[in-house]
């Protein structure tokens, strides 16, 4: 981490979490009990955890693209030493909105007052929450300072920092700085981010015997942030990383969230559809182990489950469908069944005009009777109208009757003589239209002209 890449984990208070102190046993296999004199490489020993790390220079953070690229952390820098860090309010908020795991880190100064730079960044953090980590001190510059002066500045932040909260804090390091510039200096805190780019596994400074976090690359690309970002490893599973973030064991279950585009507004749609289902474990929950779907009605789809937390269901059957869907997680927890009652219609209407085929094609008439039908056997009709375009322009609206369906005869007057089209239109309430061929009605009121002619 530098300071052109940051993120960094926050801590919660013991009382505001109960599960902290249980957070160090978690990490008894990281700690160490007489730490190797010269720096080791240690791989991780079962499963790791994927984050990052951000700051303001990587611009605007999506944070729900974050999390749905798998992300389950993110540390946000607070500051550099005593200088705030402009996005940090934004990402410290929207990690969490996302509903990841958050942390807080501070690079350090060390020609700084240690006491005023932990009060900074506890004025920021706190009180911490649940689904917060404990806050990381990233320590990689001197300052000017001798290493002696450095590891004396470390402790005093650590324990200002540990006195306020109740966590025991983080150190970023490298091994060569921590090595050569804070000179092997005994760790102040068990709980090591080590820094170790582009390598299988990280070697780490003597002074630890393993890592909580590994920053192994400060070139990634991640999908919501503009900027290259630091990508992180934690040593552990998901409910590891949640007890660190003082989460307790996962009794919850997860939530299932349809994405839908939106009926119209009479609750119909007229075209084929899919329906994306994103299920969402609690912050530092076991994760979503899969979705399960199924429905019934116009289309019927026998139980189905997904593995992962997205699923999606296309409706294609015309009708009414409901679809029913829950997600269970890794530790077992099952969320209550969801459904959602969709209604698809994509045929257009039936539409009739003069079935007796009684319209003449010329009349003298000042008015014609014109009888009319539309029908629609799923969603019913919304509206019908007749059109008349001659001399003048009428539309007659009908109205359905209680079936939704329009039987009509309707005086249409003719209001001079010539040409009239006449057709009828109609749309049903899912938004599909039909119109009949237009028929030709010639309304002629003046009789002929007879000529006699006499021989010469």
């Amino acid at each position: 981490m530098h300071r052109q890449c940051v993120a960094r984990i926050s801590a919660s208070a013991r009382d505001q979490r109960p599960y902290a102190p249980a957070c160090v046993a978690v990490f008894l296999a990281l700690s160490f009990a007489s730490p190797p004199l010269a720096a080791a490489t240690v791989c991780a020993a079962g499963q790791t955890v994927g984050g990052i790390d951000v700051s303001q220079f990587q611009g605007s953070v999506d944070w729900s693209q974050v999390s749905a690229s798998g992300n389950a952390f993110a540390i946000a820098r607070s500051s550099d030493g005593l200088h705030v860090d402009s996005a940090f309010a934004a990402n410290y908020a929207g990690i969490a909105a996302a509903g990841m795991i958050r942390g807080a880190y501070q690079f350090f100064e060390p020609g700084i007052d240690p006491v005023s730079q932990a009060n900074l960044l506890i004025s920021s953090i706190s009180p911490l929450l649940p689904g917060d980590l404990p806050p990381m001190l990233d320590v990689e510059s001197t300052g000017g300072q001798s290493a002696a002066i450095i590891a004396a500045n470390i402790r005093i932040w650590v324990s200002t920092v540990k006195n306020a909260l109740g966590v025991t804090p983080i150190i970023y390091t490298g091994t060569a700085f921590w090595t050569s510039t804070v000179g092997g200096a005994q760790a102040p805190t068990n709980l090591l981010d080590v820094a170790a780019w582009g390598v299988a596994c990280p070697n780490i400074p003597g002074a630890w015997s393993n890592w909580v976090f590994w920053e192994y690359s400060n070139s990634g690309s991640v999908a919501g942030v503009p900027a290259t970002v630091n990508l992180v490893r934690f040593n552990g599973s998901s409910s590891q990383l949640g007890s660190l973030a003082g989460i307790g064991p996962d009794t919850v279950p997860p939530a299932t969230a349809a994405s839908i585009a939106s009926p119209n507004v009479s609750g119909w749609y007229n075209s084929d559809f899919t329906v994306a289902l994103n299920a969402t474990d609690r912050v530092g929950g076991s994760a979503v182990k899969q979705i399960t779907y199924s429905t019934s009605g116009a289309q019927a789809i026998a139980s189905t489950t997904v593995a992962g937390s997205m699923a999606s269901v296309s409706i294609t059957t015309e009708g009414t469908t409901t679809l029913s869907f829950y997600a269970t997680d890794n530790a077992g927890n099952v969320e209550a069944a969801n459904t959602v009652v969709v209604n698809l219609d994509k045929t257009a209407p039936i539409v009739g005009l003069d079935p007796s085929n009684s319209l003449p094609a010329y009349t003298n008439q000042p008015s014609v009777i014109v009888a009319g039908s539309a029908t629609d056997a799923r969603s019913g009709i919304l509206s019908a109208q007749l059109s008349v375009v001659g001399a003048n322009t009428q539309t007659i609206p009908l109205a359905p009757d209680m079936s939704g369906n329009i039987i009509a005869s309707v005086a249409v007057g003719l209001p001079g003589d010539g040409a009239y089209n006449i057709g009828l239109q109609a749309t049903d309430r899912a938004g599909n239209m039909a119109s009949t061929p237009i028929k030709t009605v010639v309304l002629d009121t003046i009789p002929p002209v007879v000529t006699i002619s006499s021989p010469l």
